[in-house]
């Protein structure tokens, strides 16, 4: 009979914590994107002004590589910017002491390419798998709603992406629009 209780205060429990995390997800809606003919090279040169102070104050340098090819591509701007700004920071907090960050874009197979490189911790292969889940996190204080954010910003821009620590140590952030 004890163990019985127990299990029904169990099924209970849970069932309001289903509850709780379905309305938790609801509060974070993300307005629908309003895509237009942007420049990303002028968009990451003028985030990455922002990012160079938060960086000096790590001890990070931060290194900013545009192509010289035609960048344009559909971008919802301010979401975007939101995106990149949770890349960098994850980068930047991924970094224990001096460092460094990449940012580049290039032409890939006449595809835009963005890519967010850095030289911090790494990602281990267990971890990798569930980083865009909800509610998933590494960090002690995390809600893991940052990189479920950039996964549903980047869906809605049509976009292709990556997020993995290479064999040798880099960890990269490799977006590829339509």
């Amino acid at each position: 009979e004890d163990v019985r209780e127990m299990m029904q205060v169990c099924v209970e429990r849970s069932v309001k914590m289903s509850t709780f995390i379905t309305n938790l997800s609801n509060v974070v809606k993300i307005p629908a994107a309003v895509l237009k003919d942007t420049q990303l090279n002028d968009v990451i040169a003028r985030m990455s002004i922002l990012f160079q102070s938060y960086c000096a104050e790590k001890g990070i340098n931060l290194h900013l590589k545009c192509c010289d090819e035609d960048t344009n591509v559909k971008l919802d701007v301010p979401l975007f910017e939101q995106v990149l700004q949770n890349i960098v920071k994850n980068a930047v907090e991924s970094i224990v002491a001096e460092g460094d960050i990449y940012i580049t874009t290039s032409i890939i197979k006449n595809r835009v390419c963005l890519e967010i490189t850095d030289t911090g911790k790494g990602i281990s292969k267990d971890v990798e798998q569930n980083l865009f889940s909800p509610f998933f996190t590494t960090k002690p204080s995390g809600q893991g709603i940052g990189l479920m954010f950039v996964r549903e910003i980047l869906v809605r821009h049509h976009c292709t992406f990556s997020l993995y620590t290479g064999d040798d140590n880099l960890t990269r952030f490799k977006i590829i629009f339509p």
